[in-house]
């Protein structure tokens, strides 16, 4: 990300825009002297937790990387993990993790891809560890218009990205696996599906215990106590494993577990798609909604807005947005 700085510079000095709107992970440009509001990709719990992680290092006492540990901080859930499923950054020198928290604690605010309802006590938590602001930018409904292509007598052959979300929301959906990445995770909680938690890498092992632990809408790939240890020694999941979930997940519509997981997801499912209607996103975000003369105390004048990045949706390019 470092190497974005002297082309960026260059346009700064170029265009001489109002604000940025940046990655999270571009702590640098703190130091080029220009307004800066941060768009994190994931959500409230992960960085919460992984903040919490960052502040009491109970990571650290762990020998053994596969041995868990309770996360502490007074969180309102009994959390454990293990260090190797902590996210990528842990395995850094500590200064990276400082000194990305110290530009979120010197830029204007910050916008997380989540909805207040969904993990309130995370995105309190957040709003008092650090950055000015804190807002809830909810989950985007957007539409993904690849099509299924390719139908023939022994199935369909998908040549491109399948359409999740218009398959999440399809009515014979019964329930998700996912690695439990955060928008996977975020479109099946706005469609209301029930998941089965398969985490690989980064914070989703974070949003699998959100998904399955803090909200209880479904139930892990991998287990839980020594069956999970043995799955991430060995690092395969079974075929019997596989099919246990998948049946435990759709449950016949007789399963008492499975019912309570549909119920919830469905509850989700509304909360998300309150949370983006009409400004709801700022009002649950506890600010109050900006008028174009007054957004992020910038005055009267008018606001040029610049978005770099290069996570998911920001497409590593810099774009202008005239507000």
């Amino acid at each position: 990300m470092s190497l974005l700085r002297d082309p960026l510079a260059a346009l700064l000095a170029e265009h001489s825009p109002t604000c940025l709107v940046s990655d999270y992970r571009c702590s640098w440009i703190v130091d080029m002297g220009i307004p800066r509001i941060v768009f994190q990709p994931t959500g409230a719990f992960s960085a919460a937790v992984s903040d919490i992680v960052y502040t009491y290092e109970p990571h650290k006492r762990m020998e053994d990387p596969m041995e868990q540990f309770l996360i502490p901080g007074g969180i309102p859930h009994l959390i454990c993990i293990t260090r190797s499923e902590l996210p990528g950054i842990f395995n850094l020198p500590r200064d990276a993790f400082q000194s990305t928290k110290e530009s979120l604690c010197q830029c204007l605010g910050v916008i997380f891809h989540t909805f207040y309802e969904l993990e309130p006590w995370y995105v309190d938590y957040l709003k008092e560890s650090g950055p000015k602001k804190v807002w809830c930018a909810g989950e985007w409904p957007g539409k993904n218009r690849n099509k299924l292509e390719g139908l023939e007598n022994k199935g369909r052959i998908l040549t491109r990205w399948a359409p999740q979300v218009e398959i999440l929301n399809h009515p014979s959906i019964g329930g998700f696996v996912t690695h439990c990445g955060w928008n996977s995770s975020l479109e099946a909680i706005a469609a209301g599906v029930p998941v089965a938690g398969w985490p690989q890498r980064a914070e989703q092992f974070l949003n699998e215990r959100l998904l399955v632990e803090v909200m209880g809408v479904g139930v892990s790939m991998l287990g839980e106590g020594e069956a999970r240890l043995r799955v991430r020694q060995r690092g395969i999941v079974g075929k019997e494993r596989v099919r246990e979930v998948v049946c435990e997940l759709m449950g016949g519509g007789e399963r008492a577990e499975a019912v309570e997981w549909r119920n919830r997801a469905a509850e989700y499912s509304k909360m998300a798609k309150e949370a983006v209607k009409d400004g709801a996103w700022f009002k649950n975000s506890g600010e109050s909604e900006p008028t174009r003369a007054s957004q992020n105390g910038l005055g009267g004048r008018r606001a040029e807005f610049w978005r770099f990045g290069a996570e998911s949706g920001w497409k590593s390019e810099i774009r202008r947005n005239l507000i």
